[in-house]
């Protein structure tokens, strides 16, 4: 994987680590919460009942995470995949980043893209969890340099992996094949409307269903971008309105529901995006999957006293 160098010319913000006291429940622990060896900026999590306490603290807090991430980054540093999938190519280029050298992960949850790096990882238990084209690499101390090796064997026909299977690569190594969907490949879950008093302009609305080996989760999404160099996330009123009946399994079985919830709301608000997670789960592996079974989501936004067409999509 390359990885991504940030020069900041503009504004040099050296940080070594950042501790943090937390307190859940009564309780406090200090938790490492940024790192900032080589740039890197990785959160760091104890374990993950450590990480699952963050995630329903986002969920709660129902903070915009892309002005979140935008902040962080002022004051610690840290850059999160969410803000550098954001950025234009002008703002990127300013900041030293290569736009073209990201880590391809293929989500639009924005939780997990918040909780990633830049290079796409977050550490749990003092293992690397990385993101990256069609793997999720699971790096203990030492390793790093075996995800090229692999990486080498594998394009070279030496090794399979596959979809949605996990191979244990060395004592140093794991390599967990996805089978998340790309981009271009969710269409029946995306959707677009282009502003009619600005076609640079457009409503993005997704729903999504997605494992990443040490997180799942199901959800959807209203965002607004605006084309510039590349389409770019832009603040506005955003809407997203749904009903959804949907059910957890287990990795085990996917055929024997665990868990069934049905969600209903009609969220309006000025942000970069409205993003809601129904339901999410993590370890090593993460021991759920989830299916939305029926309903729908509506998506609309307003941009300078025009609103979008309502984007509807059924499950």
């Amino acid at each position: 994987m390359r990885k991504i160098f940030l020069s900041i010319f503009a504004l040099v913000i050296m940080v070594s680590c950042k501790d943090e006291e937390v307190i859940i429940n009564g309780e406090t622990s200090t938790e490492i919460v940024a790192s900032k060896t080589e740039n890197k900026g990785i959160l760091t999590f104890k374990n993950f009942d450590y990480l699952e306490r963050r995630i329903n603290e986002i969920i709660e807090r129902d903070h915009d995470l892309y002005k979140e991430s935008r902040n962080e980054f002022l004051e610690t540093g840290r850059v999160s995949l969410l803000l550098v999938k954001n950025m234009g190519s002008e703002e990127a280029e300013k900041l030293g980043i290569h736009l073209k050298r990201i880590p391809s992960v293929s989500s639009e949850d924005q939780v997990l893209l918040y909780l990633l790096n830049a290079n796409g990882e977050v550490i749990i238990n003092d293992i690397i969890f990385r993101i990256d084209g069609d793997f999720v690499y699971s790096i203990v101390p030492g390793g790093d340099d075996y995800v090229n090796e692999f990486l080498e064997a594998y394009n070279a026909g030496k090794l399979e992996v596959g979809e949605r299977k996990l191979l244990n690569y060395n004592k140093y190594l794991k390599v967990y094949k996805h089978g998340n969907k790309k981009e271009k490949e969710v269409v029946k879950r995306t959707g677009y409307d282009i502003f009619p008093n600005d076609s640079s302009v457009r409503v993005k609305g997704r729903q999504y269903e997605e494992y990443w080996f040490f997180y799942s989760s199901v959800g959807a999404l209203t965002k607004t971008e605006q084309y510039w160099s590349n389409w770019v996330n832009v603040e506005t009123t955003n809407r997203l309105r749904f009903s959804v009946y949907f059910e957890s399994f287990s990795i085990f079985d996917a055929y024997t529901p665990i868990e069934g919830k049905f969600l209903n709301d009609d969220i309006i608000k000025r942000a970069y995006a409205i993003d809601k997670v129904f339901g999410f789960s993590v370890g090593s592996p993460a021991p759920l999957t989830f299916k939305a079974q029926d309903g729908f989501t509506e998506h609309q936004a307003g941009w300078y006293g025009n609103n979008s067409h309502i984007l509807r999509m059924d499950y």
